[in-house]
């Protein structure tokens, strides 16, 4: 081998080894591409987290809150309760004393039932005479329609001799208010 095939041998070696380079250096530099391209999505994840998050903390400052006002409200309700307590105990006692006043109430009423037979018979006498003055008022309502036919036939009349007086104003004069 001489010198001449050395250097054919080196341009070879050199030619494969600068077509291996940049191959490698293409492979490098997708590889820092995709690097990039991950840190940037990381990055906007991470500023969707920090937004939710912050939101998350908004609301876990107003469920505090709200639990805050519950739990007074709670504690209201509990002295409440116990004065409600109190009442009812109370009205246990006033209705033992109304028992016995009905107790009472119940002779009385039965002292009142011969009262009220009494004024069943009454009522019932009273019923009956309702129903003749119910069979006097119906002839009645007869005559008042028949009444109402002939006043109407009278303003009818009227009303016609009141044209007919307009009408012939030279000959009669429609005095208002008479």
């Amino acid at each position: 081998m001489n010198k001449n095939d050395f250097e054919k041998i080196d341009s070879i070696i050199a030619s494969h080894v600068g077509s291996f380079a940049d191959s490698i250096q293409h492979k490098l530099d997708i590889v820092v591409e995709g690097h990039q391209m991950l840190s940037e999505k990381i990055d906007r994840v991470e500023e969707r987290l920090d937004k939710r998050m912050d939101c998350l903390e908004h609301k876990l400052v107003a469920v505090a809150a709200e639990t805050s006002c519950n739990t007074t409200a709670i504690r209201d309700l509990a002295t409440e309760t116990s004065s409600n307590t109190d009442a009812i105990k109370r009205l246990a006692t006033e209705t033992s004393s109304n028992t016995d006043a009905i107790k009472r109430l119940a002779t009385e009423t039965s002292s009142n039932t011969d009262a009220i037979k009494r004024l069943a018979m009454e009522t019932s006498a009273n019923t009956a005479a309702i129903k003749d003055l119910a069979v006097e008022t119906s002839g009645n309502t007869v005559a008042i329609r028949k009444l109402d036919v002939k006043l109407d036939a009278v303003a009818a009349d009227l009303s016609a001799h009141r044209r007919d007086t307009e009408a012939h104003p030279t000959i009669y004069k429609v005095k208002e208010g008479i």
